[in-house]
């Protein structure tokens, strides 16, 4: 489970968000991993929910 985890992060949040941030160049919109995101609790948990299937997120 640990390297689907990491595979995740490197794709989703390493990956991703570079890209996003070349075509959004100039614009300050935040980039969210997840929707819905915790916001910063998403980045504290090192972007994979301890419970992912919690119904208050």
């Amino acid at each position: 489970m640990k390297k689907t985890k990491d595979d995740y992060r490197k794709l989703y949040v390493d990956t991703i968000i570079d890209a996003v941030k070349q075509i959004d160049k100039g614009n300050n919109r935040p980039f969210v991993t997840s929707s819905p995101s915790n916001g910063l609790e998403t980045i504290i948990e090192n972007y994979i929910a301890k419970d992912p299937q919690d119904p208050l997120y």
